[in-house]
């Protein structure tokens, strides 16, 4: 074939895609992943009929063979089998769908379908398309693969003209319901760009078939369209949601105002919760009451998480919500009590009682009663994190408070008047106890004994009453920050208790008639423990998020980190990222800025210089640009060392010295788009030190270099280079060179030369 075909073997070269010219000597050109991609999709653009001729559409021409005409049916296969390859595997061939959606733009080859009453796809005569099929489907199905490739499903679409939308909506249903019946086997199972144009339908976000939260994932997951793809469902209409690809960053950004969405009287405070709101804000608050829409975040795992399982999840969106919306007095104290029922494990033996008598005459008796009682009490921490079955977690605890409770009573009952007559009788009680605490790591605890009273007693002892107490442990879990150390930690709490009671009586014949001894102990947990979760400064009215943005390297999309802008703590940072979903530039004489919003609506901004990118622009500093960047000196009096007389000046010396402080490049000649600033200098003959510093028209700095040798010029990277940044910047300069000059000969050989010395930021060159 010609060149521009297949495999050739020439030595002409051929201008690729962003690679300049390359040799078609040893390529499989009609194999390459770019160039015939592009070549090729150009070629059947600029000549219409030409996609009609490969495939032998009715009314085209169909490629032939001219040398061997034997041959004609494999040239036809073999081109339909290139334009099913770069259809079909639309993802890949990128150039070539793009390609198809400009010859198809107004209709050609795929014309109009219609959906009967019935809902049943009726293919029109100008589609084309239909009437020639390859590999067991017609080519309206592999050009639909190509067109869905681009289909972004947000009513703003990119690529694709409205006529092309209306013919892939089309097909969405019978694809639906195909892959309904047979799942990897369907179409859509087989080929990705129909799976995904059957997941952005209506009848998917409509939960169609029950397959409503597999396609609500995919799209989530695929970073693109899921707040149009929610407003797809009959019951969500929220028109600003069209604009958020990532639900999660709504949930992340949103910093629980309502807006005025909610009545009045269950904000914190009402003004602040009407001022400060954002439509970010109302997005988030909007998606949370919406029955269908929240049904599709809560199963979600990253937009649950982003959402908040409970209102205890300190992590999550509802957290924030509610803190802003419960008028509550814990609030005050910077913390939250959260009751924890029934998630103890506790192994114990509790309630015990014992008795022991004896009644008799004329004999010696004995009474003994022993209680003891005992708990094992293990808390996982992985139960006061939320959970579905346990909602009122919270996964930032600081303490937790377990409480211990004991009872006990003991006592001895004589039936008569102590013995008399030489008969002897003794009596005795006591209560015990005994406690262990073992911790995971990263836990601290500094507990009060449990304070039981031991009793002992000679001779008759009256009943003493039932003897509560409660004790309380505190536990400081907030070195466990991480949720996987919340997962693996526990506390566990050893602890028994003792009472025990004995009477006996002496031998003779006026003893008394019986006696009974009593004992009762029983000890174990508070069925609520206590667990405080801190309220972050960052979560209360009246703080904020500062961005900082972060292009990419073409300026095509960024990212911006938000951070608290009153983060007190300091074991952890208070922050989270946004992704715009647009960025815009306009470009006069070849200076470019690129501009974008981020999520509470602020303005981002970088200016590139392509026209000087390798045309560095000099500034010669002067008195009128700068402050301070040139200081001279000389000097030709001799100094003496100690010791040394006017007749002898072995080892005189003559020095002078030169000094910058607070020298600076004025404000507004550092122009936007600047990447790198190259600084020159003049230090004779030792430089001491010289310090230069970028920075922003705040004072912050953006940049810097610290030099010690006079080698005359320094590169400095800036750190920040953001438009925000270089506004107003400046550069700073501090330092000091000296000059010595000694003189070790004689003093008939005259004195030391006379010093000169200079210090001086000579020019700037600013790199962009």
């Amino acid at each position: 074939m010609d060149k521009g075909g297949f495999y050739v073997d020439s030595t002409t070269d051929y201008q690729s895609l962003g690679d300049g010219p390359k040799s078609f000597v040893g390529i499989d050109f009609g194999k390459d992943d770019k160039d015939f991609d592009a070549y090729f999709g150009n070629t059947i653009t600029e000549n219409p009929e030409f996609l009609g001729e490969l495939l032998g559409l009715p009314g085209y021409k169909a490629i032939e063979a001219r040398v061997n005409p034997q041959e004609t049916a494999d040239i036809q296969n073999l081109m339909k089998n290139i334009v099913y390859t770069k259809m079909n595997q639309s993802f890949k061939y990128q150039y070539f769908a793009k390609a198809m959606a400009k010859l198809t733009e107004h209709g050609l080859y795929i014309g109009t379908n219609t959906l009967n009453q019935s809902n049943e796809l009726i293919k029109g005569q100008d589609n084309l398309l239909k009437d020639v099929s390859y590999n067991g489907q017609t080519f309206d199905i592999w050009m639909l693969c190509s067109l869905a490739s681009l289909y972004e499903g947000d009513g703003n679409e990119t690529w694709l003209s409205e006529k092309q939308v209306a013919w892939l909506k089309t097909y969405q249903l019978i694809l639906y319901n195909d892959y309904a019946d047979n799942g990897a086997g369907s179409i859509a199972g087989r080929y990705p760009a129909i799976y995904d144009l059957v997941a952005r339908s209506s009848y998917a976000a409509n939960n169609y078939r029950s397959l409503g939260q597999e396609f609500f994932d995919y799209v989530v997951k695929s970073g693109t369209g899921a707040g149009a793809w929610l407003n797809l469902n009959d019951s969500i209409n929220i028109p600003e949601l069209n604009s958020y690809n990532n639900l999660v960053e709504i949930f992340k950004a949103s910093q629980g105002f309502c807006c005025g969405l909610e009545p009045a009287d269950t904000c914190t405070s009402t003004d602040n919760c009407k001022s400060h709101g954002t439509t970010i804000d109302r997005l988030a608050l909007e998606l949370f009451k919406n029955p269908s829409a929240n049904n599709y975040i809560k199963n979600n795992p990253s937009t649950a998480k982003a959402m908040g399982i409970s209102p205890y999840d300190n992590n999550g969106w509802w957290y924030r919500y509610k803190l802003k919306h419960t008028k509550s007095a814990s609030l005050n104290s910077n913390s939250i009590i959260i009751p924890m029922n029934d998630i103890l494990t506790n192994k114990s033996q509790g309630n015990v009682v014992a008795k022991s008598w004896n009644s008799g005459y004329h004999g010696q008796g004995t009474g003994i009663a022993v209680a003891n009682s005992t708990t094992n009490i293990t808390l996982y921490l992985k139960d006061i994190l939320p959970s579905d079955e346990k909602p009122t977690g919270t996964t930032r605890p600081s303490k937790i408070l377990i409480g211990l409770y004991v009872k006990g009573e003991f006592g001895i009952t004589l039936t008569k008047d102590p013995a008399n007559g030489g008969n002897v009788n003794s009596h005795s009680a006591t209560r015990k106890k005994a406690l262990s605490i073992n911790c995971s790591p990263g836990i601290n605890y500094n507990t009060k004994p449990i304070k039981y009273k031991s009793y002992y007693a000679d001779g008759g002892v009256k009943p003493k009453p039932t003897h509560d107490k409660t004790v309380f442990f505190e536990f400081d879990v907030s070195k466990l920050h991480e949720l996987e150390q919340l997962m693996d930690a526990h506390i566990q709490i050893k602890a028994s208790a003792a009472a025990s009671a004995d009477s006996t009586n002496g031998e003779g014949f006026n003893t008394p008639d019986g006696a009974t001894s009593y004992a009762t102990a029983n000890i174990g947990p508070l069925p609520t423990i206590m667990v405080y979760s801190p309220v972050d400064d960052c979560d209360i009215n009246q703080h904020y998020y500062s961005g900082k943005i972060k292009w990419d390297d073409n300026h095509s999309s960024a990212i911006i980190t938000y951070s608290c802008s009153k983060d007190s703590t300091k074991d952890r940072s208070h922050s989270f990222t946004f992704t715009p979903n647009d960025v815009f530039h306009t470009t006069t004489d070849g200076v470019t800025k690129y501009y974008t919003y981020g999520c509470y609506g602020e303005p981002y901004s970088e200016t590139v210089n392509k026209k000087k990118k390798l045309e560095p622009t000099p500034i010669i500093l002067d008195d009128t640009n700068s402050h301070k960047h040139y200081v001279a000196d000389k000097s030709s009096n001799v100094i003496y060392p100690s010791g040394s007389g006017t007749t002898d000046i072995r080892y005189g010396y003559t020095n002078c010295n030169a000094i910058i402080h607070n020298g600076s490049l004025n404000k507004g000649y550092i122009p936007l788009g600047v990447k790198k600033i190259e600084v020159f200098y003049t230090a004779t003959e030792t430089l001491e030190e010289l310090n230069i510093l970028v920075k922003s028209g705040t004072g912050k700095t953006i940049g810097q270099a610290y030099v010690t040798n006079n080698m005359g010029h320094v590169m400095i990277e800036l750190f920040d280079t953001s438009d925000e940044a270089l506004a107003n910047s400046y550069i700073s300069f501090d330092g000091a060179a000296y000059t010595t000059h000694e003189k070790n000969d004689f003093w008939w050989n005259g004195p030391p030369e006379t010093a000169y010395v200079r210090l001086s930021i000579d020019k700037i060159l600013l790199y962009y």
